[in-house]
């Protein structure tokens, strides 16, 4: 286990079996970049495993913009979009599809919001009910997105094409 900069971690190239990551690099300004480094450490016949936050069907762009306003992502790639950034980077794509897991999870959210963490919510809000109030709504808007299927969960794994080192007992 390393705690690096992702993009900047000092592994060598090819050290790595697998590189897996859970709804991160949606925060990545440029998702090739960080596929491409997974590439880079990857060992040929390894694996790249994550899942992220992506656009599903029907997302219009006032929608786009308010979630993108919501959230620190600079964008929200397609599954289509996602799996051609591995093919690009050398990977075999083995998964790219919606997990299923995205709307329950917003509405365990709101849930939590709502109902288990108030005080918590409100304290770090320093009392403010609006911004409370604004907190819910946002965190609303947002599971309806992941209800109706324009916010989702991608699940991917790649296998890096290439050969194997594989070592041979004497």
């Amino acid at each position: 286990f390393i705690n690096k900069n992702s993009l900047e971690n000092g592994l060598p190239d090819a050290s790595a079996d697998f590189v897996y990551s859970k709804d991160a690099w949606c925060y990545m300004p440029d998702k090739q970049q960080i596929i491409d480094q997974a590439a880079r450490i990857v060992k040929p016949g390894g694996k790249v495993m994550f899942t992220d936050w992506i656009e599903g069907e029907g997302l219009s762009d006032p929608e786009a913009q308010r979630f993108l306003s919501l959230m620190t992502f600079p964008a929200i790639p397609t599954v289509e979009e996602y799996a051609d950034m591995l093919k690009k980077a050398n990977f075999e794509v083995e998964i790219a599809e919606n997990s299923g897991r995205f709307s329950p999870a917003m509405n365990s959210y709101v849930h939590m919001l709502k109902r288990q963490a108030v005080y918590d919510a409100k304290k770090l809000l320093g009392w403010d009910e609006e911004a409370y109030d604004k907190l819910i709504s946002d965190f609303e808007f947002m599971a309806k997105l992941a209800q109706e299927g324009k916010i989702i969960q991608g699940m991917f794994v790649g296998r890096k094409k290439g050969k194997k080192n594989v070592q041979s007992e004497m």
